[in-house]
This record gives C-alpha cells, sequence and structure tokens, in this order.
C-alpha cells in the first residue's frame, strides 16, 4: 500500500516509523500528542521532529531534523528554541542525568529589556521535554537568539529545584 505523505509508508509503531529513515538504531524519548512533538535519541545525539498519525498509523520523515549531542556542566542540558513552519515556536531539551526529574521551568527574558515575555512548566518524560510557546514569542530560530534568553529551573520528583541556568 503507497501512501502520499512523509514518508510515502505507514508503520504500526511511532519507533517503527522513525526506524525505518535512520541506519542505527534509535530510541524515543518522549512524544506529544498536541503537535505530535518526539525526541528520540541516536547514540548521543537527541533528535526533535514531528510526525504523523492518522488511524493508528504513523508517517515519519527525516525533513526538518534538529539534532544535537551535548556534554559540560553538573548535569548536561540541551534547550532548543525553534521555529517550524506549520507549528510555529517550539522549545525542545533534554536532561542528561540519572536522577529522576519532574519538570522544567523555561521563562523567556527579553535581552533589551529584561522584562518576563513568557514562562512554562513543562513535564519532563525520560528526562527530555517538549513545549509549544505563544505564536507571538519568536518567529525565527535568529529572532530568538537575538531577541530572548531563556532562563531554566529543574526540578526532582520531589520538587526540589537541582539546576537552575540563564542563558546569555
Amino acid at each position: 500500500m503507497l501512501m502520499i505523505g512523509l514518508t510515502g509508508c505507514s508503520y504500526q509503531t511511532l519507533d517503527e516509523a522513525i526506524q525505518s529513515d535512520w541506519d542505527t538504531p534509535i530510541s524515543v524519548l518522549m512524544r506529544e500528542d498536541m503537535k505530535n512533538g518526539v525526541i528520540f535519541l541516536d547514540h548521543d545525539q537527541y533528535v526533535f521532529n514531528t510526525f504523523e498519525e492518522e488511524d493508528g498509523k504513523y508517517r515519519y520523515s527525516t525533513d526538518g531534523e534538529d539534532g544535537w549531542s551535548f556534554t559540560g556542566g553538573q548535569i548536561p542540558m540541551l534547550v532548543r528554541t525553534i521555529y517550524k513552519e506549520g507549528t510555529g515556536p517550539i522549545v525542545w531539551g533534554a536532561l542528561k542525568t540519572n536522577t529522576k526529574l519532574k519538570e522544567i521551568e523555561l521563562t523567556f527574558v527579553g535581552r533589551e529589556q529584561e522584562d518576563v515575555k513568557h514562562s512554562m512548566t513543562l513535564p519532563l518524560v525520560n528526562n527530555a521535554f517538549i513545549g509549544y510557546p505563544p505564536a507571538t514569542l519568536y518567529s525565527s530560530e535568529t529572532d530568538a537568539a537575538l531577541r530572548l534568553e531563556v532562563q531554566t529551573v529543574v526540578y526532582d520528583e520531589h520538587g526540589t529545584v537541582v539546576m537552575k541556568r540563564q542563558d546569555r
């Protein structure tokens, strides 16, 4: 059966759909169904993209993938602010730690005027997160980088702050 869509094929699971486009084994860390975002791990590279689901079948394309590897810090953390046509602003990331984490609070602050533009608290699933800021917050990755700094606070499963970070 040939379907016109992202990959041309549909699969029973999201893992199968993604794996069909990758030569090396991947591991899905989290997915969200509001706008069909997914984060998966390929060796040490974390990758975000969107997928399509229709009638319990999944389609995936490597077009638009945003993949990063990262190290450093007491708890290495990746926070990406991207913009995807048709989806809008997206903030996604992951933390490398064995500590069981519960949520991350992200505050977007203006670089010129240090007023809070937006704040959001997101659940961490397998120490990864996906969120969708308002469409008015930024219109491209460059816009986000030039106009906004992202402050983060990470909480463990007991609600204790385990890390704070401010990107400038």
